[in-house]
């Protein structure tokens, strides 16, 4: 079992869409063929099964959770009170880091 991808590893994931750190998202289509990759989405949301992707992208998914589960109002508030950006678009990543992306593939 791949313990970077254990939602996949246990097949949970399979003909659903998931999301990984783009960096590990050519290792992960090779290795899950099943799994409808979206590395360009930072959080998914498979009625029940989340994934998120990125170091740092738990919290995207910790505030899609509480707008969720408690509402838009809630989440603003627990966006505010850690410092998050709510009004930016929490699950898929931006234009400008999909071409710093692109760039640093292409400078390798």
């Amino acid at each position: 079992m791949h313990r970077r991808f254990l939602l996949a590893s246990a097949g949970l994931l399979n003909n659903k869409q998931a999301t990984t750190h783009w960096a590990r998202a050519k290792e992960f289509k090779e290795l899950f063929p099943l799994v409808d990759l979206k590395d360009q989405k930072i959080v998914i949301d498979n009625g029940g099964i989340y994934c998120s992707g990125g170091a740092m992208a738990y919290i995207n998914l910790i505030i899609y959770l509480v707008e969720k589960y408690c509402g838009k109002d809630t989440a603003v508030m627990t966006s505010k009170t850690l410092l998050i950006d709510f009004e930016n678009n929490l699950t898929s990543i931006p234009m400008q880091c999909l071409s710093l992306k692109w760039l640093i593939q292409t400078s390798k």
